[in-house]
């Protein structure tokens, strides 16, 4: 398979992927919907609605995770919130496939077939989990490090200004992109090939330097981890800045390692079916094979000197990007599962481990073998891919039939979200562990994209985002309780919510829900139908200050 055939075949993928974006009714991640609906209440606190000024104020904006809202609040006064939520998937789809090409052809590699083996991480854990700031950070990573490479020969203030304003852009994107790029500067100096080299006039005659010539190496050393701490100050005063405000939240329990290893053998491919281990193994394989290689062998360096001092020196830009992803193989393994007050810390590493590792991997010399890997790299995309978005598609007609009762909810009500079948978020022992996110959990945040009120906001709790839940305003408690354990709490108690949006309710659980609420028909296009969706009106409008959190 040709390389031209290759690159048409990642691009008509790349494609693929944003069409779903447009043509799906809802793009079904758990906590996207929040992120939107949240969009919308910072535009009603701007213009202070009533609706929104009882229930929600504005928390800090200075916080390390604004990519989303960054891109998306402009867009507002443009688009609906979720053409807004569209076109940034469009925007991180675009940046992934580009700043994978971009990295690769930024050190030295051909860019195909290798970049076929990103696309599967492109509809990540973390993205379907709708972590959205953070999956946008990641590509804007890989372009931060072709800018490093691109600029090494460049002199300090250059390198400076550059450095400096990546660190900037990735900071208020999402903190942990930011600590994988401070982290690759600090490595940077231990990396560079002339660490090890005299002088050039030695390189270039081909000579080996004597052993005593080695102990240059520690001034050589000191002189590039100065100017590179010299040159990093302004992005370490925003990181201590970060922890000096309160910044570090706490710290829980740690996952098992055999989960962490089984998340990262797939590198976070694997969330929605068992099915997607068919590829994944396929993928973990040709990343091995390609490591493989690598080790059998260093490339010649960019610089073309002997091969006895590219053994001796090693690749550069190899070395850099290994050190690097052994890096972050150390944090995801080493760190708890909550950590700096953000949860699921670890399994936002391997698919940005993954796409470390894709300038480190060494094809196949030309010929059958070369040819089969390009042929398995293409085919596994490819069905990796469209498997994904075949699993994908009932899930956003679950999140279409969930958002069937908007129109029974007038703006300004309080609504609740509740689910009475087993849920993912609510699993029981022996239960299916895919998928991994429910695109359910979340999913009363549309109705408040017209006007009502979701007190499901589980992101007005938490300090890393720019809405909060009012010190003095009625709420219920956490969403996770109300979502997994409706059936078996008293809502009589709880009379701040005027509508509950249930999914699954049996006979049982519907005379738990009549003790305080009356149902309405819910009705999917022009026929009455029995969805799984019903929506449950309070009886009696019982005053909401007896409530507090």
């Amino acid at each position: 398979m040709s390389t031209p055939v290759q690159a048409g075949l990642y691009g008509l993928l790349v494609l693929v992927l944003i069409g779903f974006v447009w043509a799906a009714p809802y793009v079904p991640t758990q906590d996207g919907p929040q992120h939107v609906y949240n969009l919308v209440l910072l535009e009603g606190l701007g213009r202070e609605a009533p609706e929104v000024t009882e229930h929600y104020t504005l928390g800090t904006l200075a916080n390390p995770n604004l990519g989303f809202q960054l891109v998306g609040f402009p867009l507002l006064d443009l688009f609906s919130p979720l053409t807004v939520e569209r076109i940034f998937l469009t925007l991180y789809l675009g940046l992934f496939a580009a700043g994978v090409v971009v990295l690769l052809a930024a050190l030295g590699r051909p860019p195909f077939p290798t970049a076929l083996l990103a696309l599967p991480a492109a509809l990540n854990f973390t993205l379907l989990m709708g972590f959205y700031s953070y999956v946008l950070a990641v590509p804007l990573l890989l372009f931060a490090l072709a800018t490093v490479w691109h600029l090494r020969g460049s002199g300090p203030v250059l390198r400076f200004a550059a450095w400096n304003a990546w660190g900037l852009v990735l900071f208020w994107t999402h903190l942990v992109p930011f600590a994988a790029f401070g982290l690759a500067l600090l490595i940077w100096p231990f990396a560079w090939r002339g660490l090890l080299a005299p002088n050039e006039e030695q390189l270039a005659g081909g000579e080996m330097p004597e052993p005593e010539e080695l102990l240059k190496l520690a001034p050589s050393l000191g002189r590039r981890l100065r100017e590179t701490v010299l040159l990093c100050l302004p992005m370490a005063g925003l990181l201590g800045w970060f922890l000096l405000r309160g910044g570090g939240g706490d710290i829980a329990f740690w996952r098992l390692p055999h989960q962490l290893m089984g998340d990262l053998m797939f590198f976070s491919t694997v969330a929605i079916s068992s099915l997607q281990t068919v590829p994944g193994v396929v993928l973990l394989a040709l990343v091995l094979w390609g490591l493989w290689n690598r080790s059998r062998g260093s490339e010649p360096r960019l610089d073309d000197v002997n091969a006895r001092n590219a053994r001796l020196l090693g690749d550069t830009p190899t070395r850099w990007l290994a050190m690097l992803a052994l890096g972050l193989v150390f944090v995801y393994f080493a760190s708890p599962r909550r950590f700096g007050g953000g949860g699921i810390f670890n399994e936002r590493f391997p698919w940005l481990i993954l796409l470390v590792l894709l300038p480190l991997l060494r094809l196949p010399s030309p010929g059958l073998l070369r040819q089969a890997f390009g042929v398995a790299a293409s085919i596994m995309a490819a069905v990796s891919v469209g498997l994904s978005l075949w699993l994908l598609w009932p899930m956003a007609g679950s999140v279409e039939a969930f958002v069937a009762g908007r129109d029974l909810v007038p703006a300004g009500a309080t609504v609740v979200t509740s689910r009475f079948d087993p849920a993912m978020v609510c699993r029981t022992p022996g239960s299916s562990p895919w998928p991994r996110f429910d695109p359910l959990l979340n999913a009363g945040a549309h109705y408040g994209l017209d006007g009502a009120v979701n007190l499901g906001n589980y992101s007005a709790l938490l300090p890393h985002f720019p809405i909060r839940f009012r010190a003095d305003a009625s709420t219920i408690p956490h969403p996770l309780d109300a979502y997994c354990r409706a059936g078996s709490m008293d809502w009589g108690t709880w009379p701040v919510v005027d509508y509950m949006l249930a999914w699954g309710v049996d006979a049982d659980d519907a005379a738990v829900l009549r003790r305080s609420f009356d149902p309405l028909e819910v009705r999917i296009g022009s026929e009455a139908s029995s969805p799984p969706l019903s929506v449950w009106k309070r009886r009696t409008a019982a005053g909401r200050s007896e409530v507090r959190r």
